[in-house]
């Protein structure tokens, strides 16, 4: 249990830990969840981590990660919840000047952070929540539980402002302090693109599930090999539909065409995204995904689904192509467009580059999250 609730006291820090307010972090800190996954939520914690604020807090991180996809049991995961909950009253026992939650808009998830705010706030504990995913409708029983658990932190973080304002509408009230914090990544591990390619390759970073839009892709990618348009696919992730990717793949003679892979990390990934061109992204809904940050940062063209926030980063055709969730024929005319267009695609990259860079690099964000955090000394301009 040690191994999981730790003081983040890192050698580098410039400052005294002992003057840095304390505080608990509950997310995903998990190297890799047991399939080999490194989701949005695991990603986005550890940048966080690791970012400038550890110069101005110290954290006590307490790891949430779920285990697979689909999730496990509802045995292990009440287990887990049990043991977390258990984590989080030690660690509130001690002086702690804030409580940063990450969770996903899902009725279990938000139950559990519920009744950590409860926990918080009978300690006197300012509680802060961030929220990781689309802000979707609930039956009312769940959504009055939801409402009721969510009210209970006093600043709630979205990832979009459409998220704020849909959020707004589930609480029913407008005195709640609700903020958007962008999603972020560290754009400087990203080298960007400079030529345009000879042969336009797409690639999908994620789950291998339904939602993600992967039989979609699979069949899309089948509509323009038939029409011998020249393209690569290179498609990372795991999940419950592998084997039948796996088996699409060679039903439909694509092995000239795609690339499937399990999960990624380290220089795998870094060859994987230097070796493609567009990110591509069906879904059928999504919060604000790291996946296309990352496509943006390393100069790709992005092709995705207009859910959750990603409207927000892709304006079509300007800086890459939206489509319906579902929509091969869609998927596929897209694709096509991009892959007779390499000179377009590096265009687009170059711009997307820029774009990420200016609204979601982690240094916009570690300004915004020290003041919610109440980390303003020692002051932000020495931590960076």
């Amino acid at each position: 249990m040690d191994a999981l609730l730790q003081r983040d006291d890192m050698s580098d820090q410039p400052h005294d830990s002992t003057l840095r307010p304390v505080v608990v972090f509950v997310g995903g800190f998990s190297p890799a969840a047991r399939d080999g996954c490194l989701g949005g939520q695991l990603f986005a914690c550890q940048t966080l981590l690791h970012s400038p604020l550890r110069h101005l807090v110290t954290w006590v991180p307490i790891d949430s990660t779920q285990r697979s996809l689909p999730p496990p049991s509802l045995f292990i995961r009440l287990y887990f919840v049990f043991r977390r909950l258990l984590l989080f009253i030690r660690a509130t026992a001690s002086p702690v000047r804030c409580v940063l939650l990450f969770s996903s808009f899902t009725f279990f998830s938000v139950v559990e952070k519920g009744v950590m705010c409860v926990i918080a706030r009978i300690r006197g504990i300012r509680v802060v929540w961030s929220l990781r995913s689309e802000i979707r409708s609930r039956g009312r029983l769940k959504a009055n539980i939801m409402r009721k658990m969510l009210r209970g932190a006093d600043v709630l973080l979205c990832q979009t402002d459409s998220a704020v304002r849909d959020l707004h509408q589930v609480l029913r009230s407008r005195d709640k302090q609700i903020f958007c914090v962008p999603n972020w990544i560290d754009c400087a591990s990203y080298p960007v693109k400079m030529s345009a390619p000879d042969v336009v390759t797409f690639i999908f970073m994620g789950w291998y599930e339904l939602e993600k839009g992967v039989r979609e892709l699979t069949w899309a990618a089948h509509a323009i090999a038939k029409e011998g348009v020249p393209f690569r696919l290179i498609m990372a992730g795991g999940g419950s539909h592998f084997n039948w990717i796996m088996n699409a793949v060679k039903e439909l003679r694509l092995e000239a065409h795609v690339s499937v892979h399990g999960w990624v990390s380290g220089q795998t990934k870094a060859a994987l995204l230097a070796a493609a061109d567009v990110l591509v992204l069906p879904s059928y809904t999504e919060g604000l995904p790291n996946a296309i940050l990352e496509g943006m940062a390393s100069g790709m063209a992005v092709i995705a689904s207009p859910v959750g926030g990603i409207p927000t980063l892709i304006e079509p055709s300007a800086n890459g192509l939206l489509v319906p969730p579902g929509d091969v024929s869609a998927l596929a005319a897209a694709m096509k467009r991009l892959a007779l267009s390499p000179k377009l695609v590096r265009e687009i990259g170059a711009r997307n580059a820029v774009k990420v860079r200016d609204l979601h690099d982690i240094s916009r964000a570690v300004p915004l999250l020290a003041d919610v955090l109440g980390a303003r000394e020692p002051s932000l301009a020495e931590a960076l």
